[in-house]
């Protein structure tokens, strides 16, 4: 309950449209992705590539994708995807996943959580107490020896 409750303080101080750990990631790919050049195939798609390199990505906007999987893994924009949503002269941040925007966590830790009495005030029962299964051991012969390092003969 009280990490509950620290979370929903925190979520009131923060300020913009995305999460901070989320907003740091798509700063860290904004970065990355200058030296990136996209050009137009189709009005929403783009051929990414590097100058340097012969990686060549397809960046798809109206579907949040990317041929290199990340956007739709993460949920955030890759190098790639920022580099032709530049080329747009769009925000990035307009093309993040709206799970990671600050009013889904509001909504998230808005609801709290009901406490409960302590244990020696819970009703009691007829039934047996619930214990934990037995130990059991595992198939194989144990060990006899302790495992060495890889420097060790």
């Amino acid at each position: 309950m009280g990490r509950f409750a620290a979370l929903r303080e925190s979520g009131r101080k923060y300020t913009g449209t995305i999460t901070p750990k989320p907003l740091k990631r798509l700063n860290w790919e904004i970065e990355k992705s200058g030296s990136w050049c996209a050009e137009f195939t189709e009005p929403l798609r783009f051929q990414v590539f590097h100058p340097y390199f012969t990686d060549k990505f397809i960046v798809d906007l109206n579907k949040h994708s990317c041929t290199c999987n990340f956007w739709e893994l993460v949920g955030i924009p890759c190098r790639h995807a920022v580099a032709a949503i530049r080329r747009k002269e769009d925000d990035p941040q307009k093309y993040v996943h709206r799970y990671y925007s600050i009013e889904k966590y509001r909504e998230c830790y808005s609801e709290g959580i009901t406490p409960i009495n302590g244990e020696d005030m819970w009703p009691k029962t007829d039934f047996p107490d619930i214990l934990p299964p037995a130990y059991k051991r595992g198939p194989g012969r144990p060990k006899k020896l302790r495992r060495r390092q890889p420097d060790e003969t």
